[in-house]
C-alpha cells in the first residue's frame, strides 16, 4: 500500500525539527562545557578547567652571548611538544598544563650545556603559576682533525684512530674511550667532531699490510704498525695531552713507525677453556695483537707485535665463577709452547677491633671494600664487598690480576687505623693482585673519641 504524501511530509518536518532542537542545545551548552584555549584556532577547544601555562625562553650561544636561531626545542610531557626557536632565539610552549620537564634542544654544531660530557646537568623546570623565561645555552663543538703517515710521509688509509678523554673516579684519573671511534680515509685523513671541550689524548693503529697468513713463521712475517700515541710514541703516559677550547679547533699530524711481528702460540690450564677470554697488551694497557684463532677449547695462536707484553686470559664456569691467569713475555721472535694456569682468586679480609662492641653495635654492618683498579688494562675495574651482619670477617672473590687502590668504608663510630696485605700498607700502597695465591687483608678499627 502506497505511503500518502502528507505523512512523508510530515515526518521529514519532525527530523528537522529534532535536529534544530539539538542544535541550539549543543550552542547554548558549548560555552559552559569547553575552555577556549588561547592561541589558537577558535575550532580548537579542550575539555577540562584546570589552568594552562606558556613556557618561554631564549637560545643562546654560551661562548658569544649571542641568540641561536632555528634550534630544535623539544619538551616532554605526557606528549612531546617540538618548535624551532626563532631568528632571536626565542621560542614558546603555550597550553601546557602544571608539571616538572626538562628543555631538549638541538642545532648542529652545538652541544648543549649540561649535557653529556659538558660538565653540570639540565634543570627541571616546574611549570606552573610561578614559571619564568628560562635560558638554554649551546656549547659551540670543538673538533680534531689530523693525518696519519707511514714515517717516510706516505698517507695510511683503514687505520684505526681512538680518541681517550679523562674523568676523575674515585681519586683515581683514568682515561677513558670517546665513542664513536672513526679510522682514516684514503688520504690518511680523520676527524673526532661535537667535542666539549677538555683534554684528549690521541692514539692511531694497530694497522698491518701484506697479512696473507698471519700464522705464518718468522721468515714470512707481515709488518705492522703497532698502536701510537700522539706525536707518535710507543707509551700512552709518553703521549701529549691535545687540550682545546670550547669551539676550538684542533689539527693532530703524526707518523706511525713500522714493525715486525712474531707468532705467539700456548694453551690454557684450569678454569674453564670453553668459556674463555684472551687478551694481549704491552706494558700501557693497549691491545697488540694483530690477529688471533683459539685452537680447540685450551690452545691459541696469534701474532704480536715485538716488544714487552702481558698475555691475560678469563674464564666464566656454570656457577658464574671467575678464573684469571695472565703470562709476561718479551717478543722478540716466534714464542711456541706458552702455558697459561687460571685461578680463581680469594681474599680474606680479617677485622680486628681494639674493643669488644657495644651491645647496639653487634648488628652493624663489617668495613666494605672498593678496589678501585690502577691498571690502564682495565681502567673501569672496581669491586665492592661487604661481609654479613655479625660476622665482620668476609672475603673478597673473582678478583682479577692487577693493581687496585683500597679504601674501606666503616660506620661512624670507627675508624680504620692500619689495612695490610702480606706487610703491604695498604692505606698508603697499592694492592698487588697476582698469580700464586693470595694472603688476608688484616684491617684494625679503633674506636673513635667522642
Amino acid at each position: 500500500m502506497a505511503i500518502p504524501r502528507a505523512f512523508t511530509y510530515v515526518r521529514l518536518s519532525l527530523r528537522l525539527l529534532f535536529f534544530a532542537v539539538f542544535l541550539l542545545a549543543a550552542i547554548l551548552v558549548w560555552p559552559q562545557t569547553f575552555d577556549r584555549i588561547p592561541g589558537n584556532s577558535p575550532s580548537f577547544a579542550r575539555v577540562s578547567d584546570s589552568p594552562i601555562y606558556t613556557l618561554q625562553g631564549t637560545v643562546l650561544n654560551s661562548v658569544t652571548n649571542q641568540p641561536v636561531g632555528h634550534a630544535l626545542v623539544q619538551v616532554f610531557g605526557q606528549t612531546p611538544r617540538n618548535v624551532f626557536s626563532d631568528s632571536g632565539g626565542h621560542f614558546q610552549f603555550p597550553n601546557l598544563p602544571q608539571m616538572q620537564t626538562t628543555i631538549n634542544v638541538i642545532k648542529p654544531g652545538f652541544l648543549q650545556e649540561g649535557k653529556g660530557d659538558t660538565g653540570g646537568k639540565i634543570a627541571q623546570i616546574n611549570v606552573g603559576p610561578q614559571i619564568s623565561p628560562v635560558i638554554v645555552k649551546l656549547i659551540p663543538e670543538a673538533e680534531i682533525r689530523g693525518k696519519i703517515t707511514d714515517k717516510a710521509g706516505e698517507p695510511l688509509d683503514g687505520v684505526p684512530v681512538n680518541l681517550y678523554f679523562f674523568l676523575d673516579q674515585n681519586g683515581v684519573q683514568k682515561k677513558h674511550l670517546y665513542r664513536p671511534t672513526t679510522q682514516t680515509d684514503d688520504a690518511g685523513e680523520f676527524q673526532f667532531t661535537g667535542l666539549p671541550g677538555g683534554d684528549y689524548l690521541l692514539a692511531a693503529g694497530p694497522s698491518w699490510k701484506d697479512l696473507s697468513d698471519p700464522y705464518a713463521p718468522g721468515s714470512l712475517t707481515p709488518f705492522v704498525y703497532p698502536q701510537s700515541f700522539f706525536p707518535g710514541v710507543q707509551k700512552a703516559e709518553a703521549g701529549t695531552v691535545i687540550h682545546i677550547s670550547t669551539a676550538q679547533h684542533a689539527r693532530a699530524n703524526f707518523a706511525l713507525p713500522s714493525g715486525r711481528t712474531f707468532a705467539v702460540s700456548g694453551s690454557l690450564v684450569g678454569g674453564s677453556p670453553r668459556n674463555s677470554f684472551l687478551q694481549f697488551v704491552n706494558t700501557s694497557g693497549q691491545e697488540i695483537s694483530i690477529v688471533q684463532r683459539r685452537e680447540g677449547l685450551e690452545g691459541f695462536r696469534a701474532r704480536l707485535s715485538a716488544g714487552p707484553a702481558l698475555i691475560k686470559a678469563h674464564s666464566t664456569d656454570q656457577q658464574g665463577n671467575h678464573f684469571y691467569g695472565q703470562s709476561e713475555v718479551d717478543v722478540s721472535s716466534d714464542l711456541r709452547g706458552l702455558r697459561i694456569a687460571m685461578e680463581q682468586v680469594e681474599i680474606p679480609v680479617i677485622v680486628q677491633r681494639e674493643s669488644s662492641p657495644a651491645p647496639n653495635e653487634e648488628r652493624d654492618a663489617p668495613p666494605s671494600l672498593n678496589l678501585i683498579s690502577l691498571d690502564p688494562a682495565h681502567p673501569d675495574t672496581s669491586s665492592q664487598v661487604t661481609g654479613e651482619p655479625g660476622n665482620w670477617n668476609h672475603s673478597i672473590n673473582n678478583i682479577e690480576f692487577g693493581r687496585y687502590r683500597v679504601q674501606v668504608n666503616v660506620t661512624p663510630q670507627w675508624y680504620a687505623e692500619s689495612v695490610t696485605y702480606g706487610g703491604v700498607n695498604l692505606i698508603s700502597e697499592p694492592l698487588v693482585v697476582g698469580p700464586g695465591g693470595s694472603q688476608s687483608i688484616q684491617i684494625r678499627l679503633v674506636r673513635r673519641t667522642k
